[in-house]
Parts: C-alpha cells; sequence; structure tokens
C-alpha cells in the first residue's frame, strides 16, 4: 500500500494539474459516493483532478471507450468494423480505424465492476494506477526515480483515438 508519506514527495513538484488515483473495483465501495449521473471517462479524469473523489460502474459512462476499455461492457459493431472512426474522420477508413481495437490495452472483462478516482488530496484509498499530467522535466525526474533501483525501461504508447485506454 502507497502510504501517506509516499505521495507526500509528490507535493514538491508542485503540479498545475492534480494527479488523479484510480482504483479497480470488484465490488461496490461502502465509504466512496457514487459519481451522480455520467460522464465520459476523460471528463471523470478532469471532475477528479478538481478535487472530487467518487466511484463509477459501466452505466456511469457516457461514452462505450471508456467502459469497454475497463472491460465493464462490449462495444458495438460500428466501432469495432471501423465505420464510427472512419465517419468521424479520425482514421482515413474503416480498415484502419478498426484495427486500434488490435492494439489498446483493455482489462479483461469481469475483473473489475467499478473503479474509483480521487485526487491526490482527498485521495482515501490505495490507487492502482495513479494519473499525472507534468511537464517535461517534472516527467524526467520522475521517469528516472522509476527506473533508478531497476534499470527498467519505459515506454509510451498512445493513438490519437481511445486516449483513454
Amino acid at each position: 500500500m502507497i502510504s501517506t508519506e509516499d505521495l507526500k514527495i509528490l507535493g514538491e513538484f508542485e503540479f498545475e494539474i492534480q494527479p488523479v488515483g484510480v482504483k479497480y473495483l470488484t465490488q461496490t465501495p461502502s465509504d466512496i459516493e457514487l459519481l451522480d449521473g455520467s460522464l465520459t471517462l476523460c471528463a471523470m479524469l478532469k471532475k477528479a483532478q478538481a478535487g472530487d473523489c467518487f466511484y463509477t460502474g459501466p452505466e456511469s459512462h457516457a461514452c462505450e471507450a471508456g467502459s469497454y476499455v475497463l472491460g465493464q461492457t462490449d462495444i458495438k459493431e460500428q466501432f469495432i468494423n471501423g465505420e464510427w472512426g472512419a465517419g468521424l474522420e479520425v482514421f482515413c477508413d474503416p480498415r484502419a480505424a478498426s484495427r486500434i481495437y488490435n492494439y489498446i490495452p483493455r482489462i479483461t472483462p469481469g475483473v473489475d465492476k467499478h473503479i474509483a478516482m480521487a485526487s491526490l488530496s482527498k485521495l482515501s484509498f490505495d490507487p492502482d494506477v495513479l494519473i499525472i499530467f507534468a511537464n517535461t522535466s517534472q516527467a524526467e525526474i520522475m521517469l528516472r526515480a522509476m527506473s533508478y533501483k531497476t534499470g527498467q525501461m519505459w515506454e509510451s504508447r498512445y493513438s490519437s483515438a481511445i486516449g483513454c485506454a
């Protein structure tokens, strides 16, 4: 478990945007409030960055992509076959748009039923993921620290669509 003391060092960075802790949950939490209404996963992140603490389930997602990458729902055919991405002109054609589903990370369906999100200042749980928006010099310090003891490499992957993955 990450201790409050461990997380305190992040305050030294003076981030412009608060880090957000994310916890994958198999059971409904009793000590965290359910998100009121529904939002996209990216809007949930912004809500948590603003200082909120909440949990969500599949019914809380206003965008299918968020609940899909979390393994909480399946996705409709027009997404998988590329019609949607090509229609939005995010990709040149359905073939290119459909390929994204071969690469995006996804939690195995059935593993988590809910997620909890909280800004660093409201974090009351041990996060599975810590989302940090940092400038280049802040990111360099954190990346160097991550491999200081292990020597392990780090890697970045991103797509122009389904960035929540």
